[in-house]
Protein backbone atom coordinates (compact mmCIF):
# COMPACT_ATOMS: atom_id res chain seq x y z
CA UNK A 1 0.00 0.00 0.00
CA UNK A 2 1.50 3.37 -0.98
CA UNK A 3 -0.13 5.25 1.91
CA UNK A 4 1.21 2.78 4.45
CA UNK A 5 4.82 3.97 4.04
CA UNK A 6 3.72 7.56 4.67
CA UNK A 7 1.75 6.65 7.79
CA UNK A 8 4.69 4.57 9.06
CA UNK A 9 6.98 7.56 8.56
CA UNK A 10 4.54 9.90 10.29
CA UNK A 11 4.26 7.47 13.19
CA UNK A 12 8.05 7.30 13.54
CA UNK A 13 8.37 11.09 13.40
CA UNK A 14 5.67 11.49 16.03
CA UNK A 15 7.43 9.04 18.37
CA UNK A 16 10.72 10.91 17.99
CA UNK A 17 9.18 14.37 18.43
CA UNK A 18 7.41 13.21 21.57
CA UNK A 19 10.84 12.63 23.14
CA UNK A 20 11.84 16.30 22.64
CA UNK A 21 11.20 19.10 25.08
CA UNK A 22 9.02 21.99 23.95
CA UNK A 23 12.14 24.12 23.34
CA UNK A 24 13.79 21.37 21.30
CA UNK A 25 10.62 20.93 19.22
CA UNK A 26 10.56 24.68 18.56
CA UNK A 27 14.12 24.51 17.21
CA UNK A 28 13.28 21.48 15.04
CA UNK A 29 10.16 23.20 13.68
CA UNK A 30 12.13 26.33 12.77
CA UNK A 31 14.73 24.16 11.04
CA UNK A 32 12.21 22.26 8.92
CA UNK A 33 9.75 25.07 8.21
CA UNK A 34 12.17 27.84 7.38
CA UNK A 35 15.08 25.98 5.78
CA UNK A 36 17.56 27.42 8.27
CA UNK A 37 20.77 25.95 9.60
CA UNK A 38 20.50 24.34 13.02
CA UNK A 39 22.29 27.33 14.57
CA UNK A 40 19.91 29.78 12.86
CA UNK A 41 16.89 27.70 13.89
CA UNK A 42 17.97 27.77 17.52
CA UNK A 43 18.40 31.53 17.44
CA UNK A 44 15.02 32.00 15.74
CA UNK A 45 13.45 29.85 18.47
CA UNK A 46 15.01 32.21 21.04
CA UNK A 47 17.47 29.58 22.22
CA UNK A 48 21.27 29.63 22.42
CA UNK A 49 22.95 28.83 19.10
CA UNK A 50 24.51 25.70 20.63
CA UNK A 51 21.04 24.21 21.13
CA UNK A 52 20.67 23.79 17.38
CA UNK A 53 23.52 21.29 17.22
CA UNK A 54 22.28 19.56 20.37
CA UNK A 55 18.81 19.11 18.84
CA UNK A 56 20.33 17.83 15.58
CA UNK A 57 22.36 15.20 17.45
CA UNK A 58 19.40 14.19 19.61
CA UNK A 59 17.14 13.77 16.58
CA UNK A 60 19.77 11.69 14.83
CA UNK A 61 20.18 9.49 17.91
CA UNK A 62 16.43 9.10 18.46
CA UNK A 63 15.81 8.41 14.77
CA UNK A 64 18.18 5.46 15.01
CA UNK A 65 16.33 4.15 18.05
CA UNK A 66 12.96 4.30 16.27
CA UNK A 67 13.44 2.90 12.76
CA UNK A 68 10.34 3.16 10.56
CA UNK A 69 7.80 0.40 11.13
CA UNK A 70 8.34 -0.95 7.62
CA UNK A 71 12.04 -1.50 8.37
CA UNK A 72 11.19 -3.27 11.62
CA UNK A 73 8.68 -5.49 9.82
CA UNK A 74 11.22 -6.37 7.13
CA UNK A 75 13.82 -7.25 9.76
CA UNK A 76 11.36 -9.49 11.60
CA UNK A 77 10.14 -11.22 8.46
CA UNK A 78 13.69 -12.11 7.38
CA UNK A 79 14.43 -13.58 10.81
CA UNK A 80 11.25 -15.60 11.15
Amino acid sequence: MPGQDTSDQEEAVSRVLAKLTAMERAVAQCYTADGLTWKQAALKAAQPASMGERVRRKLKRLGGVHPPTAQRRAAVSTVG
